[in-house]
């Protein structure tokens, strides 16, 4: 695992979604499945290089709203605000409309499969995938605690026109706030652009190695379960990747099992009962408690928690009515380490975390097909 981690993150490096170094990881990675006897193929994905020619314009229209209102004129400010708030719950929630008209670049998906060896009764995907950010300023380590409180008080900005508009004076005074916090918004996406993307060995070569291991360690197939491994590009604009492969591929959602690994390789791993920055997605139960018994029995260090951060790509498959669940690894204060920062960075991975959630994720995998 420290191997992928190394290939990923030191000799292709930052990997920027819809960027040829992504395809290099997804290439290299598609040659590794193929060697261990998986069908493999790169799959075509038209995604976006960056959020930011989304979301830029939603806030400048939550903007427009905003100071429709400190202007009174109340019917712009009611009907810019709640639209503003309306493509940004859509966007969040993985039914995107702006991102839809954004300029799209070409990515990747690996898509591998190993059929069942005796009688196909469901289907396993595993999922990770190969992109990176940019260090942009809210993942500062300083400020990256706050991550969440700023992000709501961001939303919230956006939606002033509609909350301010009944509270007279009032609403038209807390309008300066939320047009200051629309000018922060931009400014840091305008910061973003500038800065660098970074190595991303925790988020996500860690789950990447993780996926890569646990295939590795079932090339063998098993009895009754179809195996998947699908290395997602461009998650981080909005997983246009997983989009993409559920929109081309379609699964029973009764006997289908979608099992996300992201950012795993620092701090205790975690299997995620709710997650989900605006609308809570519940991990499937009987999936969620099947990981607690297997951590249990065979007394692995696993934690269930949540995480209300930014979507993942299993609230992809959650949206659309599919069974999932998102294991990932968090530190002491339920934080992600070296989150979308520069210090993501090999040197800071714990092999003992991807031990155990390598670990889980086989005896998970192996649990579901006896069952």
């Amino acid at each position: 695992m420290l191997d992928t981690i190394r290939m990923l993150s030191v000799v292709i490096g930052p990997r920027p979604p819809a960027s040829p170094a992504e395809r290099r990881a997804a290439e290299w990675a598609a040659a590794q499945l193929h060697a261990w006897g998986y069908t493999t193929h790169l799959m075509p994905v038209a995604g976006l290089r960056t959020f930011t020619t989304s979301m830029a314009p939603l806030y400048m229209l939550g903007g427009l709203g905003t100071w429709a209102l400190h202007q009174k004129q109340i019917r712009h400010a009611i009907g810019l605000s709640a639209l503003a708030g309306g493509l940004f719950f859509l966007e969040q929630t993985m039914r995107p409309v702006l991102s839809e008209l954004a300029p799209r670049a070409p990515s990747v998906n690996v898509v591998a499969r190993r059929p069942a060896t005796r009688e196909s009764r469901r289907t396993v995907v595993l999922t990770a995938h190969l992109d990176t950010q940019q260090a942009a300023l809210l993942f500062h380590p300083r400020l990256v605690g706050g991550f969440r409180r700023t992000y709501l008080l961001l939303a919230l900005s956006l939606v002033w026109g509609v909350i301010g508009a009944p509270l007279g004076r009032l609403g038209r005074t807390g309008a300066r706030v939320a047009l200051g916090n629309i000018a922060l918004a931009l400014g840091m996406m305008a910061h973003k652009e500038r800065m660098p993307h970074v190595a991303g060995a925790n988020d996500n070569a860690s789950g990447v190695a993780v996926v890569l291991a646990a295939a590795q360690a079932l090339q063998q197939g098993l009895p009754f379960t179809d195996v998947w491994v699908v290395l997602t590009g461009c998650e981080e604009t909005g997983s246009q990747g997983m989009q993409a492969f559920l929109e081309g591929y379609q699964f029973d959602p009764a006997t289908t099992f979608f099992i996300n690994c992201d950012t795993i390789g620092i701090g205790r791993v975690t299997a995620l009962a709710t997650e989900g920055p605006l609308k809570r997605y519940s991990a499937d139960a009987s999936l969620l408690t099947l990981a607690e018994q297997v951590a249990t029995e065979a007394n692995f260090p696993v934690a269930t928690g949540t995480y209300h951060l930014l979507p993942t790509d299993a609230e992809v498959a959650m949206q659309r009515g599919y069974r999932a669940l998102t294991l990932m690894a968090l530190d002491a204060h339920g934080h992600l380490p070296n989150w979308h920062w520069l210090n993501d960075t090999i040197s800071n991975i714990q092999p003992k975390t991807l031990d155990t959630a390598l670990a889980l994720l086989v005896r998970l995998v192996h649990v579901l097909d006896a069952a």
